[in-house]
Order: C-alpha cells, then structure tokens, then sequence
C-alpha cells in the first residue's frame, strides 16, 4: 500500500483584473483561495492539487512512475431553500434542482449560476426573498459557499367597506374590515330611534331590508351601504324621546344628584401627605413609624434590628453554632488530623554511613547524614596506592592499602565503599515529639478554644452595632436599637404605635364649598341641552328629519 503524506503550502496570489485557473482541457474556474493544499505520495509524485473552493485536481501514476492522467473534481456548494409558509406556494429552479416543498435542497460545483423562480398559491402573495436572495423578481445566485435563501408567503387580504346613512350608527361592524383570502363575515343591520331601515345595498345592489348579511368565501373587495329613512323627530344620541322632548340623566363626576338641592354633591376631601392615610375616627392622617432597618418593636417604641456578629481575624461566623471558628493551628511540618484531634507529623530519619573496617583515619567513618541518598553520594574513601617493583620484571606494581578487594584504577587510586544506616530514634519536627509511631503535637487555637468534637477553634462572636444604633437596654431586651422616624415630617404617637399629622381639605375638580349645606357642590353636567329642575334630567329639543 502507498503511504501517502500532505503537505500545506501558503499561495499569496496578488490579483487585480487576472484570474488565476486551475486545469488544463476543462472548464476553468476562477479561483481566489489563499491556501491549495498539495498531496505527495511515497515516492514524493503529486498525486493531488485542492482549492478549498472550487475542487482540485489528481493525478494517476502507472507502476514505472508514468503519469496516465489528470482530472478535475468540482467541489459541491450546497444551497438549502425555505418557505416561511408551506402553503404559499412554490419555488423551482430553472435547472429543476430545486422543487419545493418535495426538494429544498441541493449541491452545484463551485462558480455555478442558479435562478430561482417564487410562484404564490392562488390565496396568497408573494412578498419577497431573504437570505442570500433580496426583492420580489427571479432570484439569481452564484454558487461560491453554502447558500441559504427564504422565501416569504403571506396570505391575501381584501377590505369590505361597510357604512350606513345618515350616520355610522346602524351597521355593525363597520368602517373599513380587513378579510383574509375565502373567509366569511357577517354584518348586522339594526334599528335606530326615529329611523326605519329602509334598503341595504351590496356592492350598489339592493338586497332590500335586511338585518344581517354574510359574504361567504371573500376573494374581492366589497362595499356595503345601509340606507336609513327619518320617520320623526329624532334625538342626539344617549338621549330618549319622551313627549316631544329628548331627555337622559345628568352627569355628576366624582359625585351623587341631590335632588333636594339639584346639584352635584360629595363630602369634603381630606387630603394627607404622601405616605398617611386618612382616619376619620383620629381625625388625622396617619402613617406606620419608618425604621432603616429592621422593624418597629411596639413594645419599646423603637426600631429594633439583631446586632453585627464580628470575629477576630482568621475566624468566621458559624450560625449554626452561633459562633467564630476557624481551623485549628498545628507547628511547622505537619497537619491536623481529624480522625485523632492532635497535630501529625511524619519522623524523618538521618543516615550514619560505616565503613567495612574501623580505621580512625577514615574521614566518612561514622558521619552523619540528613537522607539516605546523600549518605550513599557521600560514603566511600579514596586513597593513593603504594608502589614497589616487581622483583622479576623490574616493573611497578601498585597495591591498594585497603586490601586486595580493592583494586587500583589508572591514576593509581583505589576506593573504598561503606553502607548506609538508619541513626534511631527518628527526627521530629521542632514541636512535635515521638509517640512511638509518628510525630505529634497538640492543635493551638489563637483565640479562644478548641472544640475536639467539631475540630475547630471557637470564641464567642463580638456584638457591634451600625453607626446611629445603640445595644437595646432594658428587661428582655436584644440586638440595636433605633429612634423610628415619620415621613412627612410627622410625630411618632408611642400611646398608639404610629406617626401622625394634620390633613387638608378640598373639593376636588370643579366643585367648591357650600357652607350651606356642609358638601361639595357643583351643577348637574349635560352633554348637550340643560338641566331641568322640574324632571331632574338633561333635556334637549328633538331634531326634525331633514
């Protein structure tokens, strides 16, 4: 099998009106990628040239190394089409790819031209692209990336104009009605006062007197025209006719008719600050005592609120066990073990290194050290070899002095090795002390005590209270203590727990003080027409028919 490898290069190609084209005896396709990618095989042959565009070409070798061809391979862009409805209608394209709603989707090599072709249902419209496609013709695009193109339905609308004469009243509902594409609406003509309907008319056509009117399945627009005849005196609308006079009540806003005075009537207004509340049993206006904090304690007539719970440093607040912990504190070296609830250290040993003889002289006889690997590094003896010569060469022979193990090396030394040995006892770390197994030491707590059930450090937190709160005195009493304030400027009333100040009087929008009657006043208000005393109604002359 060949074992192939890809090499990347990086292809800076300056362009201004050039082209630059790949192939020779295809179809050229222009191309502006920065970066080919070329495939080499074993045998270090181009075996395969990719534009991440438009595709590439490859090439095929025979067994003696001979190219037998090359061919180009366009690369697939896929272009993907979306109804905003699917019942809108249909899009196409002119090569017949592209089918929707059966096919939405579809591939062309780069640099390929496509049009598409938006044809609404009979009930709709067609209101334009999105995506890569914009406005309402043909949409054309260019394949060079992955394309995604919408296009858009909305269902036809028609007006129904529907009014009636002499005035609006009459049809319902009317004006200009909106209907989408083959829905029904109904109308219904009514009666009016003074008035006997006398023909309706649908598109300009008599349809005679008729109350109601449905236009089934709309696919037009409609105008319907209700035609009323004046069989008498008529009044303004909200009033009856009542013995050749138009009447109705009087409006009295924000008040009763008081008959007995015909007039507008309603008790004086007592106004309060912002924050009070009127109490006609106090005759005042009151409001509940503002604290900053907190909450207003009724029975000490302050605001009262829990005090700050500080620590010293290194500790936190614990609120279930309403205190300051923080962990317990061991020497250097070591850590604090909760299983046991002391301080535990691991013992280190030292190393005394022993020669295999017990001469004086020799300097690592019996040193100690701190590990084993330094005592390794460091227990031997080196020494110069004694010479003399050899009675039957006459040459030199060299003699180790620390026994014939030893041997001489070629600068006429010979070496000695000790062992290495563990010194007993074991070393603690400073504060700590050997309890036969391992090192320990008692926890310390910097302030306070320590908890051997919880393995903690506690002391008792320290109340404080905000700047403006004092601790709260008396029996019972708890946490910080606050003087309440009132809104407004008011007075705190401790018999009854509350703030409270004078209110003010008015009447409200046009009325006015009648000191005769003790209430607010005003006239009796008619839209049109006046007020008569005699009947306590508005009353207005009717209108003849024109």
């Amino acid at each position: 099998m060949t074992e192939r490898r890809q090499m990347n290069f990086k292809l800076i190609v300056w362009l201004s009106a050039a082209l630059v084209l790949i192939g020779t005896g295809f179809n050229a396709v222009p191309s502006f990628a920065e970066t080919i990618h070329y495939t080499y095989d074993d045998l270090n042959r181009l075996t395969a040239m990719e534009d991440p565009n438009t595709g590439g070409v490859l090439y095929e070798y025979d067994e003696v190394g001979n190219r037998l061809s090359k061919s180009f391979v366009f690369k697939a862009w896929p272009l993907n089409v979306v109804l905003n409805d699917t019942a809108g209608g249909m899009v196409t394209s002119t090569n017949e790819d592209i089918y929707c709603g059966s096919s939405c989707l579809a591939t062309y090599s780069y640099g390929t031209l496509v049009t598409l072709i938006a044809t609404p249902d009979t009930s709709y419209n067609f209101t334009g692209w999105s995506g890569a496609c914009t406005g309402t013709g043909d949409c054309t695009i260019t394949m060079d990336s992955s394309k995604n193109v919408t296009a858009n339905f909305s269902k036809k609308t028609f007006t129904i104009n529907a009014s009636s004469s002499p005035d609006e009243n009459g049809i319902s509902p009317s004006g200009r009605i909106e209907v989408q594409y083959g829905d029904n609406i109904t109308f219904t003509i009514g009666s009016k006062a003074g008035y006997t309907l006398a023909d309706v008319k649908v598109d300009g056509v008599s349809i005679g007197a008729a109350t109601n009117y449905i236009f089934y399945k709309v696919i037009s627009d409609h105008v319907m025209t209700a035609v009323y005849a004046c069989t008498g005196p008529v009044c303004p609308s909200g009033f009856t006719l009542e013995g050749g006079t138009c009447h109705r009540l009087a409006g009295c806003p924000g008040g009763t008719l008081d008959a007995q005075y015909d007039l507008c009537v309603h008790d004086i207004l007592f106004i309060c600050p912002s924050g009070y509340t009127y109490v006609p049993e106090q005759s005042r206006c009151e409001a509940p005592p503002v604290c900053s904090a907190g909450s207003y304690d009724t029975s000490r007539d302050r605001c009262q609120k829990p005090v700050n719970k500080r620590c010293h440093d290194g500790y936190i607040y614990a609120v279930t066990q309403d205190r300051c912990e923080a962990a317990p504190s061991c020497p250097a070296g070591g850590l604090y073990s909760t299983a046991n609830n002391r301080c535990e250290a691991a013992c280190t040993y030292s190393y005394i290194c022993s020669l295999d003889d017990t001469e004086s002289g020799g300097w690592s006889n019996g040193h100690t050290y701190a590990d084993y690997d330094t005592c390794a590094n460091n227990c031997s003896q080196t020494t110069a070899c004694t010479s003399k010569p050899d009675p039957v060469s006459g040459s030199e022979v060299y003699t180790c002095p620390y026994g014939a193990e030893n041997t001489c090396d070629g600068s006429h030394n010979c070496t000695r090795t000790g062992s290495c040995s563990a010194k007993i006892p074991c070393n603690c770390p400073i504060g700590y002390s050997w309890n036969g197994a391992i090192c320990v030491a008692r926890a310390t707590c910097s302030q306070g005590n320590f908890d051997g059930d919880n393995d903690v450090c506690y002391h008792s937190y320290i109340p404080s209270c905000d700047t403006g709160w004092s601790f709260a005195i008396g029996s019972g009493a708890s946490g910080c203590s606050q003087k309440a304030s009132c809104p407004s400027g008011g007075t705190l009333s401790t018999k009854y727990d509350t703030c409270y100040t004078d209110s003010t009087t008015d009447c409200g929008s046009g009325y006015t003080w009648d000191p005769d009657i003790s209430r607010c006043r005003m006239s009796p208000q008619c839209p049109t027409g006046s007020y008569s005393t005699t009947s306590d109604r508005c009353e207005t002359a009717a209108i003849s028919c024109p």
